[in-house]
């Protein structure tokens, strides 16, 4: 957008050059013309990304950054367009129409120059004629016209439904690898176990740059460490080939089919999990399904049936819950019958336990060699505190003064539980994690078809909710709260552009091309395999200022060609024809700069390639259509207003000679 109020100003400057204007006349009529178009223009982009401040939560401040800096920047180009840039051309801009050189002034830079733009501007003149001619069908039959592109909007509209959507698509040049082994196991055995995993990855060589192997700890799936002596985890890093940065998922996919190999060799190894940081905020994984009961073993029954089904989803991988059994504890269960006639109560056994394998502390001594004091503990030997036989061995004292052996009064069951027990809301839950291939599905799809498997899931198990969360569910919000801004920016667009036109039915007209943009948008993700990403809504929503800009500014060359007592029709044509040029030369810069990204001519990036793609293909027809569809909608409007004002008129009266 700066390049193109620059080319708009310089080019309006230079027309009014052409047509004979002094310089610094030409410059202030030139600017001045142009000068409320683009602070309209500035504006409107502006009402376009405020509201994205809106936006709640974690993504919300992730969204809010771009508005942020977009308000300065465009503040900035305000000024630089309107205050430096007219002074600039004074210096350095064009003082006479272009014209062909003469062949006395030879071959100097000179001449060059002038034969330059004198070629240059014989291109666009013959451009602007086959336009001029192109256009007159379409003003005739105007209503076909607009018909035949609200098919295509129509067209657009069905064909996301075969885009994928990857709100945050990441690019990534590293990985983690975290692996459970038996809930029994030492940190020795998961350490020996990881031995397998090391092997595999070492046969990837150059592939990979460095890794580390960690025992007794592991990555979780809402991101942070857990601790356990039965985890592993491996840190993976790859180098940035052009390869690797355009598909990342290539050498993972590699490395998780050799790793999964290797899990089949090693009997320490009872879960593997391999996955890549995201960017953008923290929306949890793909798939996160809750399952919310009030006994965790009904809602670990159904967190099972929910693995199996995912499994059979194509892409779903890393398939887990956040309730894994624990090891072994032994559970101490009083008999209060026996333990009353002796008047022991639970907190004495609890006291007598502790006492006996963690100590008492009845004192402490100097150190002669330290300066702290040193604790004198008093507890069993190890050797009579190794086994179940041994605690039931253990003495308590009772408030008669005898002793009560353990054994008498409780017995020891060695049981297993949950590591955690997870909450959310306060109520009881289960979650059920995976991972999807965006090769195979996203995280909408396998939530969708989980939610239609499941959706009987009340009927099935009385008392048993299921929410689907995660990244889906992140994603679904955000897109909710975006369409809420969007239609904000909406209402703030029409109303200053109901300002600067003094009229209710121009900002439509201005605002059609936002919609027709989305019709490039959605062909280019199409045609070039990218997804809908959340930087490609902000290509959207740039390049609804661009497209606003051009269209604004010929609506305005129209009205001011009325005010000079034009028809409509003329009116039209003439704006067309001054404003060709301009409109003709901001896409081509845009397009240009961003082309290769968007095919990807200098390496393919997962994250801008489909942002350059949106502005590129949004840009390239919702320009064509801005030259010929805004032309077409004004005239459709003109005529609807003609024919309303004629209808409140009435016709005509009849007028009868008068009798003689």
């Amino acid at each position: 957008m700066l390049v193109d109020h620059a080319i708009i100003i310089i080019e309006n400057i230079y027309r009014h050059v052409e047509e004979g204007y002094e310089v610094r006349t030409a410059i202030i009529e030139g600017t001045r013309q142009v000068m409320w178009p683009v602070i309209a223009t500035v504006a409107t982009t502006l009402a376009a990304f405020l509201p994205m401040l809106l936006v709640s939560g974690t993504s919300g401040e992730f969204f809010s950054l771009l508005p942020k800096a977009v308000i300065v920047t465009l503040i900035g180009s305000l000024f630089e367009a309107l205050i430096i840039l007219p002074a600039h051309y004074l210096d350095w801009g064009s003082k006479t129409a272009a014209s062909p050189a003469d062949p006395a002034e030879g071959g100097g830079v000179v001449a060059f120059s002038h034969r330059a733009r004198a070629s240059v501007d014989g291109f666009l003149m013959r451009s602007r004629d086959r336009y001029l001619r192109a256009l007159e069908p379409v003003l005739r039959y105007r209503g076909s016209f607009f018909l035949v592109c609200c098919a295509a909007l129509a067209f657009s509209c069905g064909l996301t439904q075969h885009v994928p959507i990857d709100l945050f698509k990441s690019d990534f040049n590293q990985f983690y690898i975290t692996t459970d082994g038996p809930i029994d196991a030492g940190v020795d055995q998961t350490a020996e176990s990881l031995i397998a995993i090391d092997e595999a990855l070492s046969e990837f060589g150059g592939e990979i740059t460095d890794y580390l192997s960690y025992a007794g700890m592991k990555m979780s799936p809402e991101g942070g460490p857990e601790i356990g002596a039965n985890y592993g985890a491996f840190y993976i890093q790859f180098p940035d080939t052009s390869e690797n940065v355009a598909h990342p998922e290539r050498i993972f996919e590699r490395v998780r089919s050799g790793v999964e190999a290797a899990m089949e060799e090693s009997s320490g190894i009872e879960k593997v999990f391999v996955f890549a940081p995201r960017n953008g905020p923290p929306v949890g994984k793909p798939v996160a399904i809750r399952v919310f009961a009030d006994d965790y073993g009904l809602a670990k029954q159904v967190a099972a049936e929910l693995k199996a089904e995912l499994a059979t989803i194509p892409g779903v991988f890393n398939i887990e819950d956040n309730l894994p059994v624990g090891p072994r504890e032994l559970r101490v269960r009083l008999d209060e019958h026996r333990a009353s006639l002796h008047g022991l109560t639970f907190q004495d056994v609890g006291m007598a336990l502790r006492a006996a394998n963690d100590g008492l502390v009845p004192s402490t001594f100097k150190d002669p060699d330290s300066d702290e004091d040193v604790d004198i503990r008093v507890m069993y030997p190890k050797a009579q505190r190794r086994s179940i036989s041994d605690l039931l061995d253990v003495e308590i004292r009772s408030p008669e003064g005898h002793t009560v052996k353990l054994g008498d009064v409780a017995r020891i069951d060695v049981e297993r539980s949950y590591q955690s027990l997870y909450h959310y809301d306060a109520r009881r839950a289960v979650v059920v994690y995976a991972e999807v291939d965006k090769l195979q599905a996203t995280s909408v799809s396998a939530n969708r078809e989980m939610a239609s498997r499941f959706a009987d899931a009340s009927v099935r198990w009385p008392g048993v909710s299921l929410v689907f969360g995660g990244e889906a569910q992140e994603t679904e919000r955000s897109i909710s709260e975006l369409m809420g801004t969007l239609f904000i920016a909406l209402v703030a667009i029409y109303a200053i552009l109901a300002a600067q036109f003094r009229s209710y039915l121009q900002p439509v007209v201005v605002m059609s091309v936002i919609a027709f943009a989305f019709i490039g948008v959605i062909l280019g993700m199409f045609v070039l395999g990218y997804p809908l990403t959340m930087y490609v809504f902000y290509a959207m929503v740039g390049l609804a200022g661009i497209v606003v800009n051009d269209s604004l500014v010929l609506i305005d060359f129209v009205n001011q060609g009325r005010a000079r007592g034009l028809s409509s029709l003329d009116a039209v044509r003439e704006s067309c024809r001054l404003r060709f040029r301009p409109i003709l030369l901001t896409t081509v810069t845009t397009i240009a700069g961003l082309f290769p990204m968007a095919v990807g001519l200098g390496g393919t990036h997962p994250v801008y390639g489909p942002f350059a793609a949106g502005i590129v293909f949004g840009l390239a027809v919702a320009s064509g259509l801005t030259l010929f569809t805004v032309p077409a909608l004004y005239l459709m409007v003109e005529s609807a207003k003609e024919r309303v004002a004629r209808l409140r008129v009435g016709p005509e009266p009849m007028v009868f000679p008068s009798e003689s």
